[in-house]
């Protein structure tokens, strides 16, 4: 790609441009440019690289530990209702709902019944070690405290939730339960069932094992019907350690397989229930965007959950498979994801469409992590890469670039074409990661702009080229960094990180507590807020856009309760300081009693204190002062921010006094609407003893909530106690 209204100057290789060049030929059109049967870009025969939106190596296995248990919990454990909730099926048969608040497990309803315990137990093999438990029949952990498990096509306990119902794999089928546990829903006879997962759009699917240790696959409905004639059969062996369904772009559900000896090391397969399945690697599972669990650990012994406390710090919980703290060391965390160690990209054929060209510089995009490298090589060659005759470059035709280096001056013979080959290494940990290539023609350096003497001498033409091109790349890296700088002053392109930066060259502070969007906001705001600083409208702009809260502000010079006799058609200096007084609405002081004044007043009778001149009285009171009002539904606003912003943004010779509404109110007092009241609906009328509303003629009878958790059926989920009450 070329960005050249012109003769292009630079070729461009990237996700979006792709990471080839392309020609036009008119037999075929535009073609990539390539050698006779080859493919471009060239990866190296063992797929260690992923070419994507970037370059990278890949994982050793497709997929790895945290991203597996970040959204595949263990069987026997599933989400429950709300954050921090989660459903533990224990290996006595027990299911234990997590309290988010307390951290608690406490056995849900149906546990308690002994018939199910007992029944459950009968038939259920232990296959978890219980903390502490040295007659456990596994062995310690191993493989770096990984979880066990029973032989392939061995029954094993399974459970899963949707919003409202809850399936438990018991010895004979599965259960289908409300969410709280409650009430039975349908009861599916389904032997060697192996593992559960609610489907998108409300059926249930089951997992079960063939005599060949392959997967089967069966739907469910609501009620326990079976929506499929006969199990689907995968080519997929056992056993199986997770089960999932999301919904894909059409209407359909995509199935999400992971098999193994246990979860953290398990393959990953995924595909529509019909087949064929594929494997799944960590991008396809990021792309699936699963809810995250939380889980960082499992082992024999239990398992680790971690979570966010109310003061946004990182808490992690350890707890045995019976739902009882365990230490931390039962848990070992997984093994960290091992890299490819090497990996390489040769580009297709770049044309600068330029005879003999001069190509100048390869400049790499890209981080290269501790650990890492990034070796460039290119070639050039004059002959058409098109040619049935065409021999591509041997091992002496390559440059190659130092050992980390990111910006190449191609030394290369001219040519009209050129090939770049990226070689990628790593230690295992970590990788480099390659955004873009930028490759740059023909050759201009500062030497364009020098005398031609320097140009005599072919040799020393090339000495001084190749030396002002040192330079002219880091004034280069300059120059782009002066064309970028007015992006830095956009708000809403700056990263995160730069935005107190751009408030202290506005004088302003963010508070800690501020979102970015907030920030940004406050940001673009600032012009108009210094232009209004000091008013009245300033001062209600800034707490709407801090606060996202409209106040009332009111001046109380406004509002005195002083009042004169006199004449109101008088105008000009004559004219009274405040309106005429109307009867019953404000007081009248005379001025031989309130103030002393020669000539006006007795001794004795009005005070002599040094006020200033009476005159200004009625304009003194209340002076300079003002009231801001908050709504009543902004309750729940920081009135210590709230106060530091009004005193930071109201003239300094002012007092304020902040009034938060919904305290009551008394008409014709102090009370405002809109601040101390509000129109909202009036409460549900409900009849009885502890009733509001009493049956009348001009009551009306409407439909309430329905009693229960789930409508009557009759034969399906019908309870008497629970759906029904007897009167």
């Amino acid at each position: 790609m070329s960005c050249s209204a012109g003769r292009p100057t630079f070729r461009l290789l990237n996700s979006l441009v792709g990471w080839t060049d392309v020609r036009y030929v008119s037999e075929k059109g535009w073609v990539e440019i390539v050698p006779p049967g080859a493919k471009a870009p060239l990866v190296d025969p063992d797929k260690s690289l992923d070419v994507s939106d970037v370059i990278q190596l890949t994982l050793d296995s497709g997929t790895n530990a945290p991203s597996l248990l970040g959204a595949f919990p263990p069987l026997w454990l599933a989400r429950g209702c709300g954050t921090g909730s989660w459903l533990l099926l224990t290996p006595s048969g027990t299911v234990l709902r997590r309290d988010p608040r307390t951290g608690r497990w406490c056995p849900l309803p149906f546990s308690r019944c002994d018939d199910w315990v007992e029944g459950y137990r009968t038939h259920r093999p232990v296959h978890r070690r219980h903390a502490g438990a040295s007659d456990s029949p596994l062995s310690p952990p191993s493989q770096g405290g990984e979880m066990g498990q029973k032989d392939p096509g061995t029954a094993q306990s399974a459970i899963d939730t949707s919003l409202d119902r809850l399936a438990i794999v018991t010895p004979e089928g599965v259960q289908i339960w409300t969410i709280a546990g409650e009430t039975q829903v349908a009861d599916i006879l389904l032997k060697g069932a192996t593992a559960v997962a609610f489907c998108p759009y409300g059926s249930l699917l089951v997992a079960t094992t063939a005599p060949d240790a392959k997967i089967l696959l069966q739907r469910f409905g609501p009620a326990g019907n079976p929506l499929d004639p006969a199990p689907l059969e995968t080519t997929i062996p056992g056993p199986i350690q997770g089960l999932a369904v999301t919904p894909t772009a059409e209407v359909g559900e995509t199935i999400w397989l992971v098999t193994g000896s246990n979860l953290t090391s398990g393959v990953l397969s995924i595909g529509p229930i019909e087949g064929p399945f594929v494997a799944a690697t960590a991008d396809d599972l990021a792309k699936a965007a699963f809810p995250a669990t939380g889980l960082v650990g499992v082992s024999d012994y239990g398992f680790a959950l971690q979570e966010t406390d109310t003061d946004g710090a990182s808490v992690t919980s350890y707890t045995s498979w019976d739902g009882c703290p365990i230490p931390a060391s039962c848990v070992p965390s997984p093994k960290p994801p091992q890299w490819k160690l090497s990996g390489s990209i040769t580009s297709g054929w770049i044309d600068s469409g330029i005879s003999r060209c001069i190509w100048h510089r390869v400049r790499v995009d890209a981080d290269m992590p501790k650990g890492t490298g990034i070796e460039i090589k290119v070639a050039t060659t004059d002959f058409d890469p098109l040619a049935a005759n065409f021999e591509g470059p041997s091992d002496s035709d390559w440059q190659t670039g130092p050992a980390g280096a990111l910006d190449l001056l191609v030394q290369q013979p001219p040519g009209q074409f050129l090939q770049v080959q990226l070689n990628l290494t790593s230690d295992g940990t970590t990788t480099p990661v390659v955004r873009s290539v930028r490759i740059d023609f023909p050759r201009r350096t500062s030497l364009d702009w020098l005398p031609a003497v320097y140009r005599e001498n072919a040799e020393a033409e090339d000495f001084t080229e190749r030396f002002l091109a040192n330079f002219d790349a880091s004034i280069g890296d300059v120059d782009a960094a002066i064309t970028r700088f007015p992006a830095l002053l956009e708000p809403d392109s700056v990263p995160s990180g730069v935005l107190p930066w751009l408030g202290s060259f506005l004088g302003v502070v963010f508070d800690p507590t501020w979102s970015d969007t907030l920030q940004r906001h406050i940001l673009k705001k600032l012009p108009q807020l210094y232009a209004q600083r000091g008013t009245l409208s300033g001062l209600m702009a800034a707490i709407k856009v801090v606060f996202d809260v409209e106040p009332v502000i009111q001046e109380l010079a406004a509002q005195r309760s002083w009042g004169a006799l006199g004449d109101s058609s008088k105008t000009g200096a004559d004219a009274p300081v405040q309106p005429i007084a109307v009867l019953g609405s404000v007081r009248l002081f005379g001025k031989a009693r309130t103030r002393f004044r020669l000539g006006h007043s007795a001794l004795g009778v009005a005070p002599m204190h040094a006020y200033g001149n009476p005159d200004l009285d009625p304009l003194n009171a209340e002076a300079y002062r003002f009231e801001v009002q908050i709504p009543r539904a902004s309750w729940n606003i920081d009135r210590d921010r709230l106060n530091a912003l009004i005193d930071s943004q109201k003239p300094a010779h002012t007092a304020v006094t902040v009034r938060y509404g919904g305290e009551g109110f008394v008409v014709g007092v102090w009370s405002s609407v809109g601040i101390d009241t509000a129109f909202t609906a009036l409460p549900a009328p409900v009849l009885g003893a502890s009733g509001n509303v009493r049956l009348r003629r001009t009551s009306v009878v409407a439909e309430g909530t329905p009693r229960g958790r789930l409508p009557l059926a009759i034969g399906v989920s019908s309870v008497v106690g629970v759906q029904t009450l007897l009167e």
